[in-house]
């Protein structure tokens, strides 16, 4: 029997269809007001933090509508609100948002995302973000601090946040402050310090003592801070590390303040220094300084360095997860060593800047236990005596010049989910005329990748239509299918006669087409909501 393709649930209807009319109720309501209050009476606030959600998706590009929406939907049952799945705001944009959160006592927050695009280092940007941060401060005391769970400002934290935030918070346990030039040591001192004269003296490289009373309680729950590109110095590094004993991640590079370097500064001031890290981002990472740095951090399990201090890995017994930078050489022999001996442990393996193709066969022999992969792939052969292709593995992210890694994926790894495929651009001029509706017709063996729901060809290729068609029909799980754009084979005219299908059949599915996704009110998916 041919696999069942997934539709839309009468609930999903029935909500898109609330959210078109509120739309259109908003534009040409005289009194919002009372629109608000008939709203906030006969609506649940799990039904209208799904209709949140699916403001933020389909209004990102209209600011203005989105705040107007938020304004009739938003109260203190509102548990999530994320702007930035379609662009980030303008800083004045961003002052109506902390408007709208606050006439609205939108103070139960659990997660919130802030993200602005401007240079935060120009003085006028600076003095916008200051005098809009007023706001969101009486926001953040009324009640919103003690709610939050996770925080994103991006380019718009300032220490006077971080105060509140140390003072009010009893359950943060992500922050994210990133490209915040407002944000300086001083204000990580104040997200940490219940005392003023405790953050004026404390020493992270004294071989004192730490009153754990004289900490706030965020620094208790905190698990994951990003302070990248902010104002902050080594100092502030080490201030998180030694005063946040629950910290799993930085996040990401700090650059000019070395993470690893940062430890072992203070390991000599702490000789019996343990962290609870369970994420590195290190470029220079030598045997000798792995080797230091392994007692301090126990429980390591994700790491990005670069691909020379491969041999420097096995300092670090439960890594599960590595991302290499192979700044463009070829690191591939080393790569083989070190999967010989630690692949069958890892889940994750991401591998940037190559130059030189990673053999996919080779890593279906190593990396059996493979959930997530990100490189670029070729493949020598297909051994068809293998018993299982990596039965763990649901994403890929992939640059190919050939076809039988893709067909491989698609055809043989039946747990996979999400595949984006991107093609090598030398290999354009004989790879575009392999990549056609054949290659997918290879690789849609019955039964088929069940699992598939997001599947993203990101370059040039000669699919057409009939391939889309294949996918839909040999994926029930498929949900998200693109970018159409790029497939040589597909028109406009095809693109409207593949949504007027999907939107007659009513299948749960969308497809993307010059950034686009088709059918419009199609792009929303309650599990999606609800994660």
């Amino acid at each position: 029997m041919p696999p069942f393709i997934q539709v839309q649930t009468l609930y999903e209807l029935c909500l898109k269809r609330v959210f078109h009319i509120l739309c259109q109720s908003v534009e040409r309501s005289d009194c919002v007001e009372i629109l608000r209050a008939v709203i906030q009476s006969s609506l649940h606030a799990g039904i209208r933090e799904h209709l949140v959600q699916l403001a933020t998706l389909h209004l990102g590009s209209d600011v203005y509508s989105l705040l107007d929406l938020l304004s009739i939907l938003m109260d203190k049952a509102i548990k999530k609100l994320d702007h930035s799945m379609v662009e980030n705001l303008r800083m004045d944009q961003c002052a109506g948002l902390y408007s709208s959160l606050e006439h609205c006592s939108a103070t139960g927050l659990h997660e919130l995302t802030v993200k602005v695009a401007l240079d935060s280092r120009k003085v006028n940007h600076l003095e916008a973000v200051s005098a809009a941060n007023v706001t969101f401060h009486r926001v953040l005391v009324n009640g919103l601090a003690s709610s939050l769970q996770k925080l994103v400002l991006r380019s718009v934290c300032d220490n006077e946040i971080l105060r509140l935030l140390g003072q009010h918070s009893n359950h943060l346990k992500y922050l994210d402050v990133r490209s915040s030039w407002l944000v300086d040591d001083g204000g990580l001192k104040q997200l940490c310090f219940k005392d003023s004269i405790w953050a004026e003296y404390f020493d992270v490289y004294s071989d004192g003592s730490i009153d754990m009373s004289a900490l706030n309680n965020c620094c208790h729950t905190l698990q994951e801070v990003r302070i990248q590109d902010t104002n902050t110095s080594e100092i502030g590094v080490a201030l998180l590390l030694l005063l946040i004993p629950k910290l799993k991640s930085l996040g990401g590079f700090i650059y000019y303040r070395n993470v690893g370097d940062a430890i072992l500064n203070m390991r000599a001031a702490h000789p019996r220094l343990q962290l609870n890290l369970t994420q590195l981002w290190d470029t220079s990472l030598p045997p000798e300084k792995a080797e230091q740095m392994a007692p301090c951090t126990p429980h390591l399990s994700s790491l990005y360095t670069r691909g020379s201090w491969l041999g420097s890995l096995v300092h670090f017994p439960e890594i599960s997860s590595i991302t290499i930078d192979f700044d463009f050489a070829d690191f591939n022999p080393l790569l083989e060593h070190y999967l010989t001996l630690r692949g069958p442990l890892l889940r994750e393996l991401v591998i940037v800047d190559q130059n030189h193709a990673v053999d996919l066969t080779m890593l279906i022999e190593l990396c059996p236990s493979l959930e997530q992969l990100g490189a670029k792939l070729c493949q020598s052969y297909l051994d068809i005596n293998v018993q299982s292709f990596l039965p763990h593995l649901t994403v890929a992210r992939i640059r190919v010049g050939a076809t039988l890694p893709l067909i491989t994926l698609l055809g043989q790894v039946h747990s996979l989910q999400h595949l984006e495929v991107m093609l090598e651009e030398e290999c354009y001029g004989d790879g575009v005329e392999m990549f056609d509706d054949l290659a997918i017709s290879e690789a849609l063996v019955i039964p088929g990748p069940r699992a598939l729901s997001i599947f993203l060809m990101l370059s040039e290729c000669n699919f057409t239509a009939d391939a889309a068609h294949a996918l839909m029909l040999a994926c029930p799980a498929l949900q998200r299918l693109g970018d159409l754009q790029f497939w040589n084979g597909v028109n406009e005219h095809d693109v409207e006669e593949l949504a007027l299908e999907v939107r007659h059949c009513n299948y749960s599915f969308s497809f993307r087409y010059h950034g686009k996704w088709y059918p419009p009110e199609h792009h929303f998916s309650l599990t999606q909501a609800l994660q």
